[in-house]
């Protein structure tokens, strides 16, 4: 049984509009967290590491286990904030 809830945990796959609205977040904040971020800054680009960790870079990066770490890193935000 609990290989299967695994399995099914990492299989399942959602792009980062899909994760957005799943969670409740805004798009741009979920790809930061999940791809990271290029930013330019006094001139020198910057690339700040994503927070958690996607699947590769296929066009659904996100399974449901990294669904849970981007919720629980939000709420998590919110409410320290």
């Amino acid at each position: 049984m609990v290989d299967r809830v695994e399995a099914s945990a990492t299989k399942l796959r959602h792009t980062v509009l899909q994760a957005a609205r799943l969670i409740g977040r805004p798009a741009n904040t979920v790809r930061r967290r999940s791809l990271g971020h290029r930013r330019t800054d006094q001139g020198k680009q910057h690339f700040e590491q994503p927070l958690i960790e996607a699947e590769g870079g296929c066009a659904l990066p996100l399974s449901l286990i990294k669904l849970l770490e981007l919720e629980l890193l939000s709420s998590h935000r919110s409410e320290a904030a």
